[in-house]
């Protein structure tokens, strides 16, 4: 399946234009495997909870965490801002 995927996609004028510019402006190679990435940044992004992201990607929570490490200091601190305005110490 993922091979066939590759491959139609290489057939895609729009797909090698694509990578053309993420190479040009940004110094990435996109691969179609950067969907799987991208679905997973996403989700972190809004918030939610990384054993949730394994599970509708169909693994683990370990390999998620090992494949998919977007935790970053300023993730993590915003992260815990948010927990502390839900939480009321009155």
């Amino acid at each position: 399946m993922g091979e066939a995927a590759n491959t139609y996609l290489k057939r895609r004028e729009s797909w090698n234009s694509l990578r053309e510019v993420m190479k040009k402006t940004q110094g990435v190679n996109i691969v179609p495997y950067s969907f799987r990435h991208s679905y997973s940044l996403r989700a972190h992004i809004r918030g939610i909870d990384a054993g949730s992201v394994a599970m509708s990607m169909g693994h683990s929570l370990e390999a998620h965490l090992r494949a998919y490490p977007w935790a970053s200091k300023a993730s993590t601190a915003k992260a815990f801002e948010i927990a502390n305005k839900k939480i009321s110490f009155n």
